[in-house]
């Protein structure tokens, strides 16, 4: 479905790829959720762009689109991956913990990540985290520039995933606590 976006998508989840930020992430976005709306029309669900590929402010991101599903509807998480699966979208899904948290893989090739996909409740308290970080940087340029470098400095020490990850936790969590105090309060 996506083929075309090959060249800015894609990241192995053991290894880190950061790559510029590019503009063709919102698009791809937005075809994804137009798609997302359409099956699971009749539940009232909100369709989000969360992470690094959401924040033009941020000059760097692992080439991989998160999506969150708020569910706001009585329908579970699992009966919405059903409907997702039924429809041919994500076949290759995994569910986490009831379902809440997806990984979702091009159906053509396993190892070639475009998308991860979060379904969760309007009350899950990682889904307001991430939507209250993703405002901040928003509205912090500044701060979305001291995360580039944080992640710059990241890689360059290690592309292990678990590496990368932990050189970032200490100021996605001092931004997490500023959004959370800014926005949740």
């Amino acid at each position: 479905m996506l083929q075309k976006y090959k060249e800015v998508i894609g990241s192995d989840l053991r290894h880190i790829k950061l790559v510029p930020y590019n503009p063709l992430w919102p698009e791809i976005f937005f075809e994804n959720k137009a798609r997302l709306e359409e099956i699971l029309k009749g539940i009232n669900i909100q369709v989000e762009h969360i992470g690094s590929t959401s924040l033009p402010t941020v000059r760097l991101a692992k080439p991989i689109i998160d999506i969150a599903i708020i569910n706001q509807s009585e329908v579970t998480t699992s009966d919405i991956v059903n409907i997702i699966k039924r429809h041919g979208f994500y076949k290759n899904m995994d569910c986490v913990e009831d379902c809440g948290s997806l990984r979702v893989t091009e159906p053509n090739n396993k190892e070639f990540t475009y998308n991860y996909l979060d379904v969760d409740r309007p009350s899950n308290k990682s889904l307001k985290y991430k939507l209250a970080f993703k405002r901040y940087m928003l509205e912090h340029p500044y701060k979305a520039e001291q995360y580039s470098q944080i992640k710059e400095e990241a890689i360059k020490k290690s592309v292990l995933y678990n590496d990368y990850i932990h050189s970032k936790e200490e100021f996605i969590s001092q931004i997490t606590d500023k959004a959370r105090a800014l926005y949740l309060n």
